[in-house]
């Protein structure tokens, strides 16, 4: 087993470096297959994530 436990290791058998992240509360959405570690953000599905997203968009403007 890889220091980083036995999900990285079942990530790398299946080629999914690419971690997707949600940039509001931390939570891994998903993993992608790229040609190496990668870390990507957007926002889950959470509605106090969606809401403060929302609001973040709207002061934005």
């Amino acid at each position: 087993m890889g220091i980083h436990g036995e999900t990285t290791t079942v990530a790398e058998k299946r080629g999914q470096l690419g971690t997707v992240i949600c940039a509001r509360c931390g939570e891994v959405i998903d993993t992608l297959p790229t040609n190496g570690v990668k870390t990507m953000y957007g926002f889950c599905g959470q509605p106090e994530c969606r809401a403060r997203k929302d609001a973040d968009e709207g002061d934005a403007r």
